[in-house]
C-alpha cells in the first residue's frame, strides 16, 4: 500500500511492504530512504498503528494512495 503521511512540518511518501520470507509488514519511508524497524502481522495492524499515531498527535493525518 502507498500512503502520504502528513506531519506538522513535512509530508512523507511511504509504502507498506511485506518482508522477504516472513508474513510481516514494515513501512518504507521513500522521502527519507528509511525502513521502519516496526513489524506488523497484517496490513490492518499497520493501519491501526497509523490511527493510533494520529490520535496521539504524532501525525496530522494520512491518505491511502493505492
Amino acid at each position: 500500500m502507498h500512503f502520504y503521511i502528513f506531519k506538522r512540518n513535512e509530508t512523507l511518501d511511504v509504502l507498506l511492504l511485506p518482508h522477504k520470507g516472513t508474513n510481516m509488514y514494515s513501512f518504507v519511508n521513500l522521502s527519507k530512504g528509511h525502513i521502519c524497524p516496526c513489524l506488523f502481522p497484517s496490513i490492518d495492524a499497520a493501519i491501526v498503528d497509523l490511527d493510533d499515531r494520529q490520535k496521539r498527535g504524532l501525525i496530522l493525518k494520512y491518505d491511502v494512495i493505492a
